[in-house]
């Protein structure tokens, strides 16, 4: 995509102020590096409603117990070569009304300025990304007659996307739109759209 692709792919890294994201391999939130590059998590929030909150300012470490959502995301963008990703539960200071407010108005510089956006098309709650640790993806039928063997198709991306809880959010169309390039987990695979 980014050697292909030409500008349309390319996104410019614009400043964001206070832009903290997570260092996927020491687990603590820190502050964005110069130019950083990093992958995004697009999701519905019910899906780590349990997640602790974080106050940055006490801790910058993430919970040794999050999500399953939360764990694959980080496994993820490090398996796509990327060391941060932003996800607004543990990036955005929940408990910082000021700061909250300050970073929820650069959503749209975030998700843009990310490389990668992960969407957690799945289930309502998931125990994770499917297809992603351990979390089963739906099963793909198939049926064998004498000679001949006959497979469903699998879904096409803008079926699973329709049938996913996470179409139904206005943010999340926003979040999809701003972004260069996502990664869609849903129950039957995982799309990749530029």
């Amino acid at each position: 995509c980014l050697a292909n692709h030409g500008g349309d792919c390319q996104s410019e890294v614009p400043t964001i102020d206070k832009l903290r994201v997570i260092d996927c391999r020491l687990r603590t939130v820190v502050p964005a590096p110069p130019n950083c590059s990093y992958a995004a998590l697009s999701y519905v929030w019910s899906q780590v409603h349990s997640a602790p909150q974080l106050n940055q300012e006490a801790s910058k470490t993430l919970p040794s117990r999050m999500p399953r959502l939360v764990e694959d995301s980080l496994a993820v963008a490090l398996q796509l070569g990327y060391s941060y990703i932003w996800i607004d539960r543990y990036c955005i200071d929940q408990l910082d009304e000021e700061t909250k407010h300050m970073q929820i108005r650069q959503m749209d510089q975030i998700y843009a300025a990310a490389k990668v956006t992960i969407i957690a098309a799945g289930d309502q709650h998931p125990s994770g990304l499917h297809g992603a640790s351990g979390t089963p993806r739906r099963y793909h039928s198939h049926v064998h007659l004498r000679d001949c063997t006959l497979v469903s198709t699998l879904p096409t991306l803008e079926y699973a996307i329709e049938q996913s809880p996470w179409s139904k959010r206005g943010w999340t169309y926003q979040e999809m739109i701003l972004s260069k390039r996502r990664v869609y987990f849903t129950p039957w695979q995982v799309y990749y759209e530029c």
